[in-house]
């Protein structure tokens, strides 16, 4: 950490030219210092975690595949989703609202009283089309990210690609739902 604190205090001085830090005692400056190194690993910490985010969703998909005898997962793939998109992928993909949003909702909490009255009275609050927007949009706003995950499967000299698709919270709780074969 004081390595950290030393080398953000460095890149802290070689900014000072083009930063004005104010005339005011040491402790000012210390604590820009120590704010400019927050941020810098905060950023850091971010992009790391949004990459371990985006393998443990290839490893939450991997639970996710048939269990065949003999099966290999010979390779996989991630492809980044926006929030908005992951969302209407997990909730858009299954007939019975209800039961997919309480599924959901028990790993991501999401559900507040007005999205569980529209579940329940679903043609009372602008019908079924109109309560599946309304929940895309809140789980959209409880996760912090999402992804598509293909896994290439060998089992009996076939090969196959299923395609999933997994959300996550910042608590790292993770929702994978299968999107099928797709070659």
């Amino acid at each position: 950490m004081l390595i950290a604190v030393a080398r953000c205090s460095l890149v802290a001085s070689i900014y000072k030219g083009g930063v004005k830090m104010p005339n005011k005692p040491k402790i000012y400056r210390a604590i820009a210092h120590l704010s400019l190194a927050a941020a810098l690993l905060a950023s850091a910490d971010a992009a790391r975690a949004a990459e371990l985010s985006e393998k443990l969703c290839v490893f939450s998909a991997a639970e996710k595949a048939p269990n065949i005898v003999g099966m290999q997962i010979a390779g996989s793939s991630i492809s980044k989703m926006s929030k908005d998109e992951a969302a209407k992928a997990v909730i858009g993909r299954y007939n019975n609202l209800e039961t997919t949003v309480q599924s959901i909702d028990g790993r991501i909490s999401f559900v507040d009283d007005k999205l569980s009255e529209a579940l329940k009275y679903q043609y009372a609050s602008g019908g079924p089309d109109a309560v599946r927007s309304m929940a895309i949009s809140k789980l959209s706003a409880s996760i912090d990210g999402g992804a598509g995950v293909d896994l290439q499967i060998k089992a009996a000299g076939q090969e196959i690609v299923f395609s999933y698709v997994c959300v996550w919270d910042a608590l790292g709780r993770f929702v994978t739902s299968s999107r099928g074969a797709i070659r």
